[in-house]
């Protein structure tokens, strides 16, 4: 039994597959050589320094406990904050902001005394995992801002 031989169409499509599967394998492999690992980029976390006000990143580490130290203050005053995505309109209607304002929460800040703890720009009440604004008004922000989403 005689082996055929491939027609040049067929040799064709073969090396333009192979060629692209190895250049897929290349880039996946690149990506996962060069890349940050998933468990990296979810270490680094905002941070709020209460005594400054400021913003900070900072990379978590095991046994952790708030508050962290601020490089801000040098203290240790630096807490996860809550993020608030709303402002008041001229109107004085909420709406939403595509950068949000940071809050610390009271309850860290003085555990066991319940005081509501309010965004400084719009006046609302800012919770534990802060309610975002709708994907409409999130829309409606970007598009005020002249932000192209890509899908």
């Amino acid at each position: 039994m005689q082996a055929e031989e491939a027609s040049p169409g067929r040799r064709r499509t073969l090396i333009i597959v192979s060629a692209f599967l190895f250049v897929v394998a290349g880039l996946v492999l690149w990506w996962r050589l060069s890349g940050k690992k998933p468990e990296d980029i979810a270490a680094v976390r905002i941070y709020m320094c209460s005594e400054t006000g400021k913003i900070f990143e900072h990379r978590i580490r095991e046994g952790e406990e708030e508050p962290i130290e601020s490089p801000h203050s040098g203290k240790k005053s630096g807490y996860l904050p809550e993020a608030c995505y709303w402002t008041k309109g001229p109107d004085g209607k909420y709406k939403a902001k595509l950068k949000p304002t940071y809050v610390i929460l009271e309850t860290k800040l003085t555990p066991g005394v319940k005081k509501k703890t309010i965004c400084p720009d719009c006046g609302r009440e800012v919770t534990g995992h802060n309610r975002m604004p709708s994907q409409k008004l999130m829309q409606a922000a970007r598009e005020e801002a002249g932000v192209v989403q890509k899908d």
